[in-house]
């Protein structure tokens, strides 16, 4: 069940979803229908143009058609898991960010799901105000990569002496190349503190799991699977 708390309520709701004034679009998919309600009032109500998919097959489908400029993915659905249509885009050579969100919490499926190419993984239930604020952070981040991308600073992410290149896939410490797994160099870069700093020196927005805690002012999402 899913409370009815009005998305006013939460601080957010005067932040912007993205650093420019583009209305994000957003594809919610899942095949409850309560949860992609609730999602996709929540994020409307936040300023993102949403569409809704309730299967697997869906989901790719209105991933191709409309381009969305993220995309919220239940990972237990009927026909295609979340992980399935997530692999499927990646190997069409679509990088749409992805969120994964699900009842499974286990560390084995939080890796799966970002050796995928997932930019973030929500477990349910969940705090409303979290999620929207971890969109936000997915899209910001997307699009100062855009950004990146017209400087030639596309994906540079640094904490120190560590350097990791996005667009490279090559990670540095004090000038010495770090050789890793790509599981092991998505972990990093999903990992990296907001804290890092862009080459073209911009903040990452990119969220730790641990960072969002829900308060009095979110709605919480919960499902029985």
């Amino acid at each position: 069940m899913a409370s009815q708390e009005p998305p006013g309520t939460s601080e957010c709701v005067a932040q912007a979803m993205t650093d420019n004034d583009r209305i994000p679009q957003v594809l919610v998919v899942d095949d409850e229908p309560n949860i992609r309600e609730l999602v996709q009032v929540a994020l409307k109500f936040h300023g993102c143009a949403v569409t809704t998919a309730a299967s697997g097959t869906d989901a790719l489908r209105q991933a191709e058609a409309s381009q969305p400029d993220l995309i919220v993915l239940d990972v237990m659905m009927p026909d295609l898991s979340g992980f399935e249509v997530c692999r499927r885009l990646r190997a069409a050579g679509n990088e749409v960010p992805v969120i994964f969100l699900t009842a499974r919490d286990t560390s084995s499926d939080t890796v799966t799901g970002l050796a995928l190419g997932g930019d973030d993984y929500v477990t349910k239930p969940f705090s409303v105000e979290a999620l929207v604020a971890r969109v936000r952070a997915v899209l910001r981040r997307a699009s100062r990569s855009a950004a990146a991308d017209d400087s030639g600073d596309a994906g540079l992410l640094r904490a120190g002496d560590l350097e990791l290149d996005e667009s490279r896939w090559s990670v540095q410490r004090a000038g010495t190349a770090v050789e890793l797994s790509p599981t092991e160099f998505r972990l990093l870069a999903y990992l990296m503190p907001a804290s890092c700093w862009r080459a073209c020196g911009a903040g990452t927005t990119r969220a730790s799991p641990r960072s969002s805690r829900p308060t009095s002012a979110t709605c919480a999402a919960s499902s029985t699977r």
